[in-house]
């Protein structure tokens, strides 16, 4: 970049390299640039930078994860309410963020210095190491999902269910089979049963 201020920013204003959040961190930038362009690059305007740049991050890994979740989920045939409960939801979002944000502190703790070429150094110092956590978190976060993602992928319903019932089905026709020919006493209600049934076979 030929700005100043990208070279101030060191890592973070490098060109696209083909991360995973490379079109965040360049959102990024131009918010700061933005900012500068229009003389308006106070200390409110780099946290709020960070802060959308956050909320970007955010979107990002919990639309993955519902999007990767759903997918595994058609896939194996695992249980709505299940998925229901597995889904990411306001909260699982709201701690993202708030982990993400905290990642910031190092740019919050420069409120109160003065908008001057040195100050903005420590800013663009402080905002690419905000983001460089804020990017650990994210992709932290997206593994573990992608891991639970993989998990509901894999499931296959149980069969001990199916077995219960079989073999309970064989049980029932053995001890039909036993009373019907004698050689089990049956119980007084199905002796109707039995007249019954030989009735048939004369």
């Amino acid at each position: 970049m030929s700005s100043p201020l990208g070279s101030d920013l060191g890592r973070l204003g490098q060109p696209s390299h083909g991360r995973p959040f490379d079109d965040v961190r360049l959102a990024l930038i131009d918010h700061v640039l933005a900012a500068k362009a229009r003389d308006e690059l106070t200390q409110r305007a780099w946290e709020d930078a960070f802060a959308d740049a956050a909320r970007s991050l955010r979107v990002r890994i919990v639309a993955g994860a519902d999007q990767a979740l759903r997918a595994a989920a058609l896939h194996s045939r695992f249980p709505a309410r299940r998925l229901a409960r597995l889904l990411p939801g306001a909260t699982a979002a709201d701690t993202l963020l708030n982990k993400m944000l905290a990642a910031g502190m190092p740019l919050e703790q420069l409120a109160g210095l003065p908008d001057d070429d040195a100050s903005r150094r420590l800013r663009a110092a402080a905002l690419d190491s905000a983001w460089t956590g804020a990017e650990q978190v994210a992709t932290t976060e997206q593994s573990r999902w992608r891991a639970v993602a993989s998990d509901v992928a894999a499931w296959r319903r149980a069969p001990a269910p199916i077995w219960v019932a079989s073999v309970t089905l064989v049980f029932a026709a053995l001890f039909l089979a036993a009373w019907f020919s004698g050689e089990v006493s049956s119980p007084a209600w199905f002796a109707p049963i039995n007249a019954a049934w030989w009735r048939l076979w004369p």
